[in-house]
């Protein structure tokens, strides 16, 4: 069962509580319901990312409790690295600045909690905002659960000679979790796999700062003007400032959802760009989504390699010859993302096709 954080004193700290906070109104929804913008939203109808409710915008009360500590030695315990307050409860420590994702990665039914640790005196440089990137000592938290499960935690560590990816697996008491270099797979009875090391380098190479979630496209425009009048950027972003596709709501809604699933990979220097040139991360600037690399590289654009039997990429009209939706409808042989999936995401690949239906042959 998910373990619970007690509700001891409160304060303000520096984080924006997204709804991911044991007794803080639940946790964050793979793939959970969307609204008319293609903005994943929480069970409230809030996007994930925004304030949790506080009226005036502020950061959210959450428990007080102990702040994260410096790793300890690597014996590949999770319990030494200090990214919870309270690792027996797996408290998120106070000093953490939590968020949620705008456009949510498929994980086959996992929910998800996402803290960032800033070194002391830290900044995030912005100065790209096509590219985050994250002082010596930032670590980066992610935490699965799986039915009802906890079953990992990942950290993202940024190092002098750049990020270090680790993976840790809950034992079946969770009491402690263990470095998985190999991964796992159905972890605890539930039917969830652990990623290699390998591959969560394949995911992540593409991005110079390392960080796929905490970015100016996957932040809520609440969670970028606290980090800016907080400190935490190095160039503040004035408020109204429009990251991401704009236009026909269901263009926005699947270009952002295939940024998400796929744009990590299909990007310039990513893990598909040694074997085509199909683009799917979002510009970062505010652009038509016509536009956009996934519109430009995809629409009436011949497949290049295995289609699985579709002509196009994204043939307009006409979902069943778009190499894209046939390839999103598969696993196991063919199938796309090509890792970290066992089960079909139907809303994902409803959303490609509504999308599809929509452009004129």
């Amino acid at each position: 069962m998910r373990l619970s954080v007690p509700r001891s004193a409160k304060l303000l700290v520096t984080a924006i509580c997204v709804a991911a906070c044991h007794g803080g109104g639940g946790t964050e929804t793979d793939g959970g319901p969307q609204d008319d913008s293609g903005i994943v939203t929480n069970d409230a109808g809030r996007p994930l990312g925004s304030d949790a409710g506080d009226d005036d915008g502020g950061p959210a009360e959450v428990d007080a409790g102990p702040p994260s500590a410096d790793a300890g030695p690597d014996d590949g315990k999770l319990s030494t690295q200090g990214v919870y307050g309270d690792f027996a409860t797996q408290a998120i420590p106070s000093d953490a600045i939590v968020y949620g994702v705008r456009y949510e990665l498929w994980s086959d039914g996992a929910t998800k909690r996402r803290w960032l640790l800033l070194p002391p005196g830290g900044t995030v440089d912005n100065s790209d905002q096509a590219h985050w990137k994250f002082p010596v000592g930032t670590r980066l938290v992610k935490e699965f659960t799986r039915d009802g499960v906890v079953v990992e935690t990942r950290i993202e560590e940024t190092l002098s000679s750049g990020i270090d990816l680790r993976t840790y697996v809950w034992n079946a008491q969770h009491t402690e979790a263990n470095r998985a270099v190999d991964g796992a797979f159905n972890i605890d009875g539930t039917a969830h796999d652990a990623p290699t090391a390998h591959e969560c380098m394949m995911c992540h190479e593409g991005e110079p700062g390392g960080a796929l979630g905490f970015s100016a496209i996957q932040l809520t425009p609440a969670m970028i003007s606290w980090l800016s009048t907080a400190g935490k950027l190095r160039v503040a972003i004035p408020d109204g400032t429009q990251f991401g596709p704009t236009g026909d709501p269901k263009a926005v809604a699947a270009l952002t959802y295939l940024h998400a699933n796929c744009g990590h990979c299909h990007q310039p220097g990513g893990y598909a760009s040694t074997v085509n040139d199909q683009y799917l991360k979002l510009a970062t600037d505010s652009r038509p989504a016509n536009t956009e690399p996934g519109w430009v590289s995809t629409v009436g654009v011949t497949v290049q390699g295995d289609g699985e039997g579709a002509g196009k990429r994204i043939d307009p009209g006409n979902p069943s010859n778009s190499a894209i939706v046939r390839r999103m409808s598969l696993r196991g042989s063919g199938q796309m993302p090509l890792i970290a999936t066992e089960v079909v995401h139907a809303a994902g690949i409803q959303t490609v096709t509504d999308w599809v239906n929509t452009i004129a042959p």
